[in-house]
């Protein structure tokens, strides 16, 4: 199997979204929880502009996902589901922009840390690429960012494995007709939802909906019923699970009924916080990054996360505040 046939069969996306995708879909209506994913990367070289672009049209022909637009569910009775977008143009996702003179580290910064502070339009597949140059340095700079409903961290490396290469002697990508992709799967999707007359269409969206309603609570009883079968072999577990899912209902369910700033929990430093950012950074060498996680038996991610909480627990400490 290719390396680029072995990356989209780990992606594996579905026509619908899973429950964490739709939490994250649904929790953006909050101007302060933006789940949005974006890294800011540096080259040795400004990019190639037109080499990258038509990279980027066959990265979006080979994944579906880079062209497709959020479809609601059918009320909410299930999950929103993922639909190509007719009106799909790549120079809306697609932008170049050059910093002002002198180019420094931090006007770099500060540009992506204002383009991290742009929304998405949910009317259009949900991300955005900006490729920088005028760097002072002579270096170049993309600017990428995806909507954690599209999907994870993990998953939006792997898609960006799609359109960079870590060698220079990788041949260039081949011309595509993406337009022609894109119209096919519009007409292949209208014809699976139409199915010649909208009376045929709705019916098939309460069908699908009912059915992701149906496998869901399947799903649920069937844990439920897993976790009685333990109950009479260990009393005690009852009581540990009552108490697992009390909180873990208030943990999640508490932050999210209220907004960032009238939420009585959490950070009393993040508590006030706005929807400005700063962006900084640290620089960790990956080798010492990787021996840290094996002596752990651990991901580099997974690593990566602990030095994320420890670094957010130092802050607070360095502030003199505690949080639970």
């Amino acid at each position: 199997m290719s390396d680029t046939a072995e990356r989209k069969r780990e992606l594996g996306f579905s026509e619908r979204m899973s429950e964490h995708e739709a939490l994250m879909w649904n929790v953006e209506k909050d101007p302060w929880l933006n789940p949005s994913g974006a890294a800011l990367v540096v080259f040795d070289k400004p990019i190639d502009v037109e080499e990258f672009r038509r990279r980027m049209r066959h990265a979006v022909s080979e994944l579906p996902r880079l062209y497709q637009r959020v479809s609601p569910g059918f009320g909410r009775i299930s999950t929103p589901a993922w639909a190509p977008d007719p009106e799909f143009e790549l120079d809306f996702h697609f932008r170049t922009t050059t910093l002002p003179p002198p180019g420094t580290e931090r006007q770099l910064f500060d540009l992506g840390a204002r383009l991290y502070q742009e929304p998405f339009d949910r009317t259009r597949p949900l991300w955005r690429l900006v490729v920088i140059d005028g760097l002072e340095s002579g270096e170049g700079a993309l600017w990428m960012i995806t909507h954690h409903a599209v999907s994870d961290g993990i998953g939006q490396l792997r898609m960006a494995e799609m359109y960079q290469d870590l060698s220079p002697d990788v041949p260039p990508a081949p011309e595509v007709d993406l337009e022609g992709i894109i119209a096919e799967a519009v007409a292949e999707h209208r014809l699976k939802e139409e199915g010649g007359d909208l009376a045929t269409s709705l019916r098939s969206t309460v069908t699908r909906s009912a059915s992701h309603l149906v496998r869901r609570q399947v799903g649920i009883a069937r844990r439920v019923a897993g976790e009685l079968v333990l109950w009479p072999a260990d009393p005690k577990r009852i009581g540990d699970r009552a108490a697992d899912i009390t909180a873990a209902a208030r943990g999640t369910i508490g932050p999210l009924a209220k907004s960032a700033t009238e939420s009585d929990t959490g950070s009393p430093l993040w508590r006030q916080r706005s929807r400005h950012r700063h962006l900084e950074h640290v620089r960790i060498p990956l080798d010492s990054l990787k021996a840290a996680a094996k002596r752990h038996d651990a991901s580099v991610n997974d690593a990566f996360m602990a030095g994320m909480v420890e670094a957010a627990a130092r802050y607070h400490a360095q502030r003199g505040v505690s949080v639970d």
